[in-house]
């Protein structure tokens, strides 16, 4: 008696693609990401979902929370898409981002787990698959395209980038950076550091631009000129 060798047929997968807006979000306007799956924008299209999409940086930037996490433990969720408000939690859209072994490679990404809370009453897919290679490939892609950004939100970026590289910048004064962002209308760079026990807030001239503000951080501890405090639970 003779045994075959049993083949897995390849599920079907689509095309991911990212694009950069700009979105009415409360009183302002900002860039938002849209998330296309063959071609048609998922959330506000296809599911016809109230909304808009998150700041790219937020999905793009240091640390992608779109790229499935190298744990073997279940990843959390992902929030893909918010409430026009501007408020994150107000109303959203989630799903859960994995990798998927097939013919034992991790050879698709697969988002499950769909969340959808106040934003329409619809049904959300099952699942999305991707190939990884392509996958990640667009979003590299999308976060080296800098093409909407403005020269506040650059700077931003600068300071960010600039403190992940030197760590002692901050380590100096027992901090770490939390994030920093640009405030378009005031035109200020604001930096978040945390010493553990509390996160110190200090705003910036834009117009100095990133190596004045690097200057500034590395010659004054950032919880001494904080202009807010906000306590770590403890």
């Amino acid at each position: 008696m003779g045994f075959g060798i049993a083949h897995l047929e390849e599920p079907a997968y689509s095309e991911f693609e990212l694009r950069v807006e700009q979105a009415e979000m409360g009183i302002a306007s900002g860039p938002a990401l849209v998330f296309l799956v063959d071609g048609e924008d998922l959330f506000g299209r296809t599911l016809g979902l109230k909304g808009v999409g998150r700041d790219p940086d937020d999905l793009l930037g240091r640390t992608s929370p779109l790229l499935p996490p190298e744990s073997p433990h279940q990843p959390p969720t992902t929030l893909l898409w918010r409430c026009d408000c501007g408020v994150e939690g107000c109303g959203f859209a989630s799903a859960r981002i994995e990798n998927d072994r097939f013919n034992n490679d991790y050879d698709h990404i697969v988002w499950t787990d769909f969340t959808v809370h106040c934003l329409g009453d619809v049904e959300p897919p099952r699942e999305l698959r991707f190939r990884t290679r392509q996958y990640v490939a667009e979003i590299v892609r999308c976060h080296a395209d800098r093409t909407w950004e403005t020269d506040l939100r650059r700077i931003a970026r600068e300071v960010a980038a600039a403190l992940d590289a030197e760590p002692g910048i901050l380590g100096q004064w027992d901090c770490g950076l939390r994030w920093a962002k640009p405030h378009e209308r005031a035109g200020q760079v604001y930096v978040l550091v945390t010493d553990g026990s509390a996160e110190y807030s200090t705003s910036h001239d834009g117009a100095a631009g990133a190596a004045e503000i690097i200057s500034r951080l590395r010659a004054t501890d950032p919880r001494e000129s904080a202009e807010h405090t906000y306590p770590r639970p403890g």
